[in-house]
């Protein structure tokens, strides 16, 4: 069996089996030519290499290998000797993370909040005490943006950060959590959930 064909036989098992975890990457989002799966024509979906099946309870799928050949799971982490490996960008799936936080028994939604900016919102509403202003969530994540598929959203790490739903000028350093993982950004949305109140 050829290398590739290998690595990507290897990490399939793996996601299969939940003993491996892509979070450090936007699993459905090519870091090459940027577009998700959903929104590949047949030439360019064949280009990829890509897993499905369902990951942390939910439907996934994962890029294994991008369109241009680069391997998105870290080699090394599958037996893969690849000393010059390094991650790509790394790209959150806001649209997933409401997924896992819904899952996890919490409201969530992703919102547009100017020009193409898209901004995680989760837990429980209060009215805004400024007239005409949009309720207050308990928590917000962002900026992100909006991808080529329709509604899906997405946020650059070392943009991206989650707190309290509150003015700027309300908001300690301490009250911000800036995660680098999907996981890590869900586990972040539920912290700042366990402590935060809107207001």
């Amino acid at each position: 069996m050829h290398e590739l064909d290998l690595y990507v036989a290897t990490v399939a098992v793996r996601l299969a089996a939940g003993t491996l975890s892509p979070s450090g990457s936007c699993m459905d989002l090519c870091p090459e030519c940027l577009r998700t799966v959903e929104n590949m024509a047949s030439d360019e979906l064949a280009d990829h290499r890509v897993w499905t099946g369902q990951l942390y309870g939910l439907p996934a799928t994962v890029i294994i290998v991008g369109c241009e050949g680069y391997w998105t799971i870290d080699p090394n982490a599958v037996g893969f000797d690849r000393p010059g490996w390094q991650a790509a960008e790394s790209i959150l799936d806001l649209t997933r993370i409401a997924d896992r936080i819904r899952a996890a028994g919490h409201d969530a939604t992703v919102e547009h909040t100017g020009g193409n900016t898209a901004t995680l919102y989760a837990g429980p509403t209060r009215p805004n005490a400024e007239a005409g202003e949009r309720d207050r969530y308990a928590v917000a994540a962002g900026p992100g943006w909006f991808g080529w598929a329709r509604g899906r959203a997405y946020a650059y790490t070392d943009e991206f950060s989650i707190g309290p739903d509150r003015d700027d000028d309300d908001i300690e350093p301490g009250d911000m959590v800036s995660p680098t993982t999907e996981d890590e950004a869900v586990e972040g949305v539920l912290q700042v959930l366990r402590t935060a109140t809107p207001r």
